[in-house]
């Protein structure tokens, strides 16, 4: 069996307390059932404190403390289960953290998640095509699946990460007509007539111009883990009528922009479009990249405003928490694909608005 991951997989490691966030804190931790069964027979004085702050109602998580963290987390924001019992002991989803994989026959795809500091700062980095590598591994089982579906996705998927990498084409182009060409792909797909030469059409630019806030109202629904971050983004909602004809001004003052937005759009897509295979559903998984670029588009700008310039860290960290709400919420990730059907302020129509006149 062969893992596939990207390139920048490898570049990946924990930066520990040097990280300006912490991953323990705000979300539950489950332990895996291998994991919990060592924990109840360590020894000691530690050992009476792993007891004491674990579930042992299934599933088995971490007790936080009143402030929402990981009892083991310690005042030099450090592990004290790493300290004290080895990386070899840590639970599943604290040693894999923030990677994530996918399961086929034969094949375990993966990435590292843009929801970690140092994981945003490896995607936005990048300054060179899209690449992955394979290695092998024992093999693992996965779901059922359509297969023939699967191998059109893949030639689908790869077809889409090199539109978004041509940059003769203006950013905001390459990313209509891909909407637009799912959208078209889709249909047949529900019709169970994939097309066996997918390509990527050209379409003319929207002129319609859109209002941006009930796309914004939307997210201001969702359920939120940082009530400071949905402040954040009801401020910049609030202030939308003010500064939206600043957005030419910006464009011309960041143009490295759109090469973080390149990156954030292919990690989209490698992430979540294959996972069609299983849902037949690639509309839901281009809408949410879109609406992502969308909102994260805005969210720079509006940093940009704020402070008269837009650097590096910031697009990191906005990035970065954008995909903690978002990404790391299955609630909030099945409002959006619901979205992308129900709403029409998510449709193929108002989303093209909104692409040529805010990307």
């Amino acid at each position: 069996m062969k893992l596939k991951v990207p390139e920048y997989y490898q570049e990946f490691k924990c930066i520990a307390n040097k990280c300006k966030d912490t991953c323990c804190k705000g979300w539950e931790i489950d332990i895996d059932n291998k994991t919990f069964e060592y924990y109840l027979n360590v020894k000691g004085d530690f050992g009476k404190k792993v007891k004491c702050n674990i579930s042992q109602d299934e599933p088995h998580h971490f007790i936080f403390n009143k402030d929402g963290k990981c009892p083991f987390l310690n005042n030099s924001n450090l592990c004290d289960i790493f300290i004290n019992l080895g990386e070899d002991h840590l639970c599943k989803i604290c040693a894999l953290h923030p990677r994530y994989f996918e399961w086929f026959e034969n094949l375990k795809e993966g990435g590292i998640g843009l929801c970690c500091e140092e994981a945003a700062r490896i995607i936005l980095s990048q300054n060179k095509p899209f690449k992955t590598y394979e290695i092998d591994i024992p093999f693992e089982t996965c779901d059922d699946y359509d297969k023939d579906l699967c191998s059109k996705l893949y030639d689908y998927r790869e077809k889409i990460i090199k539109y978004i990498e041509k940059n003769t084409i203006p950013f905001k182009n390459r990313i209509l007509n891909i909407l637009k060409s799912v959208e078209l792909i889709q249909e047949k797909i529900d019709k169970n007539q994939p097309d066996n030469n997918f390509e990527i059409q050209e379409f003319n630019e929207s002129h319609t111009l859109y209002d941006f806030k009930p796309l914004l109202n939307h997210f201001l629904k969702l359920e939120y883990l940082d009530c400071t971050w949905k402040n954040h983004l009801g401020d910049c909602i609030t202030n939308y009528a003010l500064i939206k004809n600043e957005f030419k001004k910006f464009d011309e003052d960041s143009p490295q922009i759109n090469t973080y937005l390149q990156n954030i759009a292919i990690y989209f897509i490698w992430r979540y479009f294959l996972k069609a295979t299983f849902d037949k559903d690639i509309w839901s998984k281009i809408n949410i990249m879109v609406v992502g670029l969308l909102i994260l588009k805005y969210l720079y700008f509006c940093k940009w405003k704020e402070n008269g310039m837009l650097t590096f860290e910031y697009c990191v960290d906005l990035a970065k928490k954008y995909s903690q709400e978002i990404e790391y919420s299955s609630e909030n990730l099945f409002s959006l694909a619901e979205a992308a059907y129900n709403n029409y302020f998510f449709s193929c129509d108002y989303l093209s608005g909104l692409i040529c006149n805010i990307l």
